[in-house]
C-alpha cells in the first residue's frame, strides 16, 4: 500500500478495523493474569458474541487507555533514537547534584523525573505538568488562565476548536489520534475536547477464574496483635517502637504503626482470585477515518517557518 492508496482509503472510508486472535505466551490453555483495579478485582462484563445466544463473561486484559499508552511509548522510543520526526513537547526537571556542594550531604532529595514529554504525561498536551511550565524563548507560562501571562502557543490553543485545530498538528499531533480534553483552564463545557480516533483493547473471552492460597509463617512466632506498636521518633534507629515514651507524638498522643508495615507476624491462610482460563484472547483495533476530519481546518496562512516550542522549563 503506497501513500496515494492510503490517502484514498482515508477519504472514502469510515473506519479501519483489525481483529486478531491471540493466545497466552505459555501456550493455549494456560492461565492469563488480567490487571486488577481497586484491589484484587478484575474488569469483567458480559458480551454478546456472533453466533452465541447467551452473553459470555469476558475479562479485560488491556484497556483502551493502556493500549494508547503503549503506542505512545513506542512512538517515544522511535523519536528518541531518531527513527521518526514528530513534534514533541517536553519539560526538563534537572535534579540537584549532590556532589557539587550546593545541598547538605545528609539531605535526602527525591529522584528527579528528568525529561517528561507530551507522550508520557497523563493528559498529553493539556496536562498540568506542561501547562505550568515556562517557554524559555518567551519567558512566559505555556498555559495560563490569565492571557497576559500565557505564551503565544498557549493562546493559540485557547482559540482552537474542532473546526480549527491546526495548532495541534504543529505541536502535538498525537492528541488528534489518541484524544484530549483541555479541561485544566476552567473553560468547562466550552473546552476543546477531541475524541479518540484510534481505539484498541485485548479481551479474554469466556473466562473461568482461578484461585490461589496465601499465607506466611513467622519463624520468630511473633504475634501481630500481641502489643500496641507505635511509630518511632526520627531519632530512633527503627521506624517503630512498643514504648509510648519513644513514640512520635501528635497532639499529645502516640501515633500507631501499622503491623503490616513491619513485615512480621503470622499471616493466616486465605484465598483470592488469581488469573483465569479463557477460551480465546481477542485483540480489536478500530481507527476512525472521520476522527481527524473536523480538526483539519484551513491550511492557507499556515507557515512552516515558525518552529513550535519543543522545550519547556518547569515552573518556579
Amino acid at each position: 500500500m503506497d501513500l496515494s492508496v492510503f490517502t484514498h482509503l482515508v477519504r472514502s472510508s469510515v473506519a479501519f478495523r483489525l481483529r486478531l486472535r491471540l493466545q497466552p505466551a505459555a501456550g493455549p490453555g494456560t492461565k492469563v493474569f488480567p490487571p486488577t483495579y481497586s484491589g484484587p478485582i478484575y474488569a469483567t462484563e458480559s458480551r454478546y458474541l456472533p453466533g452465541v445466544e447467551s452473553p459470555v463473561v469476558c475479562v479485560l486484559l488491556d484497556s483502551q487507555a493502556s493500549q494508547a499508552n503503549r503506542m505512545e511509548q513506542a512512538l517515544l522510543a522511535a523519536w528518541r533514537c531518531g527513527r521518526i520526526q514528530l513534534p514533541v513537547i517536553y519539560s526538563d526537571f534537572p535534579g540537584p547534584d549532590p556532589d557539587d556542594g550546593s545541598c547538605p550531604s545528609d539531605l535526602q532529595l527525591p529522584r528527579s523525573p528528568g525529561r517528561l514529554t507530551s507522550l508520557e504525561v497523563p493528559h498529553r498536551i493539556s496536562d498540568a505538568i506542561l501547562r505550568d511550565s515556562v517557554v524559555p524563548e518567551e519567558g512566559r507560562v505555556f498555559r495560563s488562565p490569565r492571557i497576559e501571562f500565557e505564551s503565544s502557543w498557549g493562546q493559540r490553543l485557547r482559540r482552537a476548536h474542532l473546526r480549527q485545530a491546526r495548532v495541534l498538528y504543529e505541536i502535538c499531533p498525537t492528541a488528534l489520534l489518541f484524544g484530549m480534553w483541555d479541561s485544566t483552564l476552567g473553560a468547562g463545557p466550552l473546552a476543546l475536547r477531541i475524541e479518540r480516533a484510534l481505539t484498541s483493547e485485548i479481551v479474554g473471552v469466556d473466562v473461568v477464574f482461578g484461585t490461589r492460597t496465601s499465607s506466611r509463617i513467622d519463624p520468630l512466632s511473633v504475634e501481630r496483635d500481641a502489643t500496641p506498636v507505635y511509630r518511632s521518633r526520627p531519632s530512633h534507629p527503627l521506624a517503630w517502637t512498643v514504648s509510648p515514651e519513644l513514640a512520635l507524638q501528635v497532639d499529645g498522643e502516640p501515633v500507631m504503626y501499622r503491623s503490616t508495615t513491619r513485615r512480621k507476624g503470622l499471616r493466616p491462610w486465605g484465598f483470592c482470585r488469581w488469573g483465569g482460563l479463557v477460551r480465546r484472547v481477542t485483540f480489536r483495533r478500530c481507527t476512525s477515518g472521520m476522527g481527524s476530519a473536523p480538526c483539519t481546518g484551513p491550511i492557507s496562512g499556515w507557515s512552516r517557518k515558525r518552529k513550535p516550542p519543543s522545550r519547556l522549563w518547569p515552573p518556579g
